[in-house]
């Protein structure tokens, strides 16, 4: 049975990061593109906080999706019965906050847990917790 896996693109903060998350989550969805072994969810998350769960990750399957608030996307995302998330967002809050919330929903996230990523994303929470380990 293929692995259910939910490719999360966008940026709820700005046009340029959903933009750079697309291109990235683009390329992810090519490459993994093997029906036997996955079967791939996209979802992305517009400037605005909305969430859409188009067929594919290309620009009029976004604009066509409907856009839904973040309440009815948890909703959503809990009837979906997905394996695991890929998050692609690279803002903040994607890198933080929306791989935190899967890990709540106990949806596992490929890569660095929320914390991980809000540690690397702070320069100098990183260099004092390097310091302190005597690195």
């Amino acid at each position: 049975m293929p692995l259910r896996v939910l490719h999360l693109a966008g940026s709820a903060v700005s046009d340029f990061h959903a933009d750079l998350s697309l291109t990235y989550a683009r390329g992810c969805l090519a490459a993994t593109a093997d029906p036997a072994r996955y079967d791939p969810v996209p979802a992305y998350v517009s400037p605005d906080g909305r969430w859409r769960f188009p067929a594919s990750l290309d620009a009029d399957a976004i604009a066509g999706a409907t856009p839904l608030a973040p309440a009815d996307a948890l909703a959503h995302l809990g009837r979906l019965g997905l394996d695991v998330v890929l998050p692609q967002m690279f803002c903040l809050p994607g890198m933080t906050s929306y791989r935190t919330m899967f890990d709540v929903l106990g949806i596992p996230v490929v890569g660095n847990t929320g914390e991980v990523m809000a540690v690397g994303a702070r320069k100098a929470v990183a260099k004092a917790m390097v310091a302190a380990a005597g690195v």
